[in-house]
């Protein structure tokens, strides 16, 4: 039964100031990703290998079409729906191109 923790594959010492451990780091990320399975029917198929539903890419298309929209209005918009909390966006010099819908 699952307890509702994490399942911890592996871990990677990163140096917080050189690169030392990054590419373990990354390369772990990559092969755990790579490697999660998902059971559809009788059999397991890897997550990466699915397609995507046509829905996922048309509203990928239609936020990237609001961020734009967004970003020419100079985030009036955008500040509006975060003060509601339709949406979380920050403008964090590492932040601010990232939009997070339906942060709840």
């Amino acid at each position: 039964a699952e307890s509702g923790l994490p399942n911890v594959v592996d871990v990677a010492f990163v140096g917080c100031t050189n690169r030392d451990g990054v590419e373990k780091l990354r390369q772990l990320i990559y092969d755990t990703a790579a490697n999660i399975t998902e059971t559809r029917g009788a059999k397991r198929e890897k997550l990466l290998e699915q397609l995507l539903p046509q829905m996922y890419l048309l509203l990928e298309d239609r936020v990237v079409e609001m961020a734009t929209i967004c970003r020419q209005k100079k985030d009036i918009p955008v500040d509006f729906l975060h003060q509601n909390g339709t949406l979380l966006h920050y403008n964090d010099q590492s932040l601010r191109h990232l939009y997070f819908i339906d942060p709840h």
